[in-house]
């Protein structure tokens, strides 16, 4: 569906390429805090996926659209990310913290709901992890140039996150 609608396999699996992110935070969580896999924590594995996989198709819808209008694929990804990063750590920190009362489990039945919360929390606390690994498979893949050594990229996203937290800083 998702190669359907952007018309582009490579766009598809840097949007996929956030389930094993997800998948990996939850299940840490889980097991640093002593929970088990059963259908509580599975919900809360499908939820963070679809939270997690709704924000990556924020960032890279915005970002192809950009990179079709100006043709430079390291621009329009560094311009995508400050203009959706603010929503997605917005949603994020909103998903975690209405989630934590039920990871702490209070209350009657607190134990037996806990588990959704810890994955939920857990998997979209691994989330901003997968932007950076993603975010250079896709500019990989729209670079103009045939080669590019792996320094000058990370160079440049790293340069790209400096500013984006100097930005955060001053707002």
């Amino acid at each position: 569906m998702l190669t359907a609608t952007f018309q582009s396999f490579r766009i598809s699996l840097v949007i996929l390429s956030t389930v094993p992110f997800v998948i990996v935070g939850a299940l840490i969580l889980l097991k640093l805090t002593g929970s088990t896999l059963n259908l509580q924590s599975y919900m809360g594995l499908i939820m963070s996926v679809g939270v997690s996989i709704a924000n990556a198709v924020l960032l890279i819808n915005n970002a192809e659209s950009l990179r079709l209008k100006n043709q430079n694929a390291i621009s329009s990804a560094i311009e995508a990310a400050k203009l959706r990063i603010r929503p997605i750590i917005m949603t994020t920190i909103a998903m975690v913290a209405g989630m934590l009362p039920m990871a702490i489990g209070f209350g009657e039945g607190g134990d037996q709901v806990s588990p959704l919360g810890r994955a939920v929390i857990g998997g979209l606390l691994f989330q901003p992890s997968r932007y950076s690994s993603s975010s250079r498979w896709y500019l990989y893949g729209y670079s103009t140039k045939q080669q590019r050594p792996r320094l000058l990229w990370i160079l440049k996203m790293r340069k790209a996150f400096i500013l984006l937290k100097q930005k955060s800083n001053s707002l």
